[in-house]
C-alpha cells in the first residue's frame, strides 16, 4: 500500500484501530471522518513521510510538522504546526489542547467533536471558518491575549477577527461586544446557545451563522442589511 484516498474509511463506525505501514507515501484529507470508535493509530517507525510521534494516537506528516488525521484518544505533540482538512472531523474528540508552536487549523480540523471549552494560543495566524463546525458542546472560548489575529474581547466567549471585527465563532455563553460588525458563516452552526441579543453595530449575519442551533430567542437591530440563507 502506498496511498489512502479522501474520505476512504469516512464513517466506518466500527473501526477501532489503524496502522500504517512504512510504505504510505500519501494520505488525503478526510480519511478517518466520522470515525467515532477509532481510538488507537500507530504509524510504522520505518515510514518517513509520517509518523505517530510520542505515542499521539494520529497520523503526523514528518517534514512539516502538520497533523492530518486524529481519532478521540488523540494527544497533539509540542511540535505540532497545524492540523490538516477534516483531522478530527466527527471523531468525538472531547478534549484538545494547544502548544504555542501552532499556527493554523484548516477547513472542519475539529468539526462535530465534543469538547467544551477552547484555548487558542497567541502564535495562531489562520483559522478556517468551519474549523470548528458542529461543536454543540462547546461553552468556554478563550484567545491568548497577545494573539495578534484573534481575540475574545470582553470575556465574550467568542472568537473575533481582530482587524475586521467579525464574530467567526461562537458558543453556548457567547455574548456579542458593542464592536462587532458581522457574524460570520456558521458561527454558531450547531450550537447550543439559547438566546442572544445582537448589538446595533452588527451588520451582517452570513449563511448558516445559527444553523441547527438551539437558538430560541434573538433580537436582531436596526442596522442588520445582510442574513445570508439558511441563517
Amino acid at each position: 500500500l502506498t496511498g489512502i484516498g479522501s474520505y476512504a474509511l469516512s464513517g466506518c463506525t466500527s473501526l477501532t484501530s489503524v496502522e500504517i505501514p512504512e510504505g504510505v507515501t500519501s494520505i488525503a484529507s478526510g480519511v478517518f471522518s466520522g470515525c467515532n470508535a477509532l481510538a488507537s493509530i500507530v504509524v510504522d517507525e520505518k515510514n518517513t513521510v509520517y509518523d505517530s510521534r510520542e505515542n499521539c494516537n494520529a497520523i503526523i506528516e514528518t517534514g512539516s510538522n502538520v497533523l492530518i488525521a486524529g481519532c478521540k484518544n488523540s494527544t497533539i505533540p509540542d511540535s505540532v504546526t497545524g492540523f490538516g482538512d477534516k483531522a478530527f472531523y466527527g471523531t468525538h474528540l472531547s478534549w484538545i489542547e494547544f502548544s504555542d508552536n501552532v499556527r493554523f487549523i484548516n477547513n472542519g480540523s475539529f468539526g462535530f467533536c465534543n469538547f467544551s471549552s477552547l484555548v487558542i494560543p497567541s502564535n495562531v495566524e489562520k483559522i478556517a471558518p468551519d474549523a470548528f463546525i458542529g461543536s454543540r458542546e462547546l461553552a468556554s472560548i478563550v484567545v491568548a491575549e497577545d494573539n495578534a489575529v484573534y481575540d475574545s474581547r470582553e470575556n465574550c466567549n467568542a472568537l473575533i477577527e481582530t482587524a475586521t471585527n467579525i464574530l467567526v465563532l461562537g458558543c453556548r455563553n457567547t455574548t456579542i461586544p458593542n464592536s462587532v460588525v458581522g457574524i460570520g458563516k456558521n458561527a454558531f452552526y450547531r450550537s447550543s446557545i439559547r438566546s442572544l441579543i445582537v448589538p446595533n453595530t452588527v451588520e451582517s449575519i452570513e449563511m448558516e451563522a445559527f444553523y441547527e442551533s438551539e437558538i430560541s430567542s434573538i433580537v436582531l437591530p436596526d442596522n442588520i442589511t445582510k442574513i445570508g440563507d439558511f441563517a
